[in-house]
């Protein structure tokens, strides 16, 4: 996707949803259930509340520079855990990127100034972070965690 142009969409899109983010959270899909997954809401500077997901399995929401925000979802529950190992972001309700993890478990993600940053791990055994494109979501760059001399995109999510 061109930059000049996601700009553009990202103005335009802040105009129809109205107002930035204040915060962003999980709400349970089901009443009862205590799985620490659900579905993504924002709430905005003047306290209306957004839903932007129904009836999924998100985790770890965070909000980004200019508006974005991402989570991790889950499409496929392996012995009782999710297993979540998509992630998401989206500006509004425009899908910017959604990409698949190499590892099935995202432990921890970020935004940084080159992408958005995933550590993800198989149930045992050393982890990947990656790093992605926010332009169109292609894998810019993957290393193994316990890698003694880490990219600056990586460092912060060393083993």
């Amino acid at each position: 996707m061109n930059n000049a142009l996601f700009g553009v969409s990202m103005i335009l899109a802040v105009a129809a949803f109205g107002d930035t983010p204040s915060r962003i959270e999980i709400a349970p899909s089901k009443a009862g259930v205590s799985d620490r997954t659900g579905d993504v809401v924002l709430i905005m500077a003047d306290g209306t509340r957004e839903r932007l997901t129904q009836s999924e399995h998100c985790s770890d929401p965070k909000l980004g520079p200019s508006g974005l925000v991402g989570w991790t979802w889950a499409s496929e529950n392996n012995h009782g855990s999710w297993v979540n190992s998509h992630l998401r972001v989206q500006f509004g309700k425009r899908v910017v990127i959604d990409v698949q993890c190499a590892k099935p478990f995202i432990e921890e993600w970020g935004f940084s100034a080159q992408g958005v940053v995933a550590k993800s791990r198989s149930l045992h055994g050393p982890a990947t972070i990656e790093l992605f494109s926010l332009d169109d979501g292609h894998r810019v760059g993957s290393v193994d965690a316990f890698a003694r001399d880490l990219p600056s995109w990586a460092a912060p999510f060393k083993d």
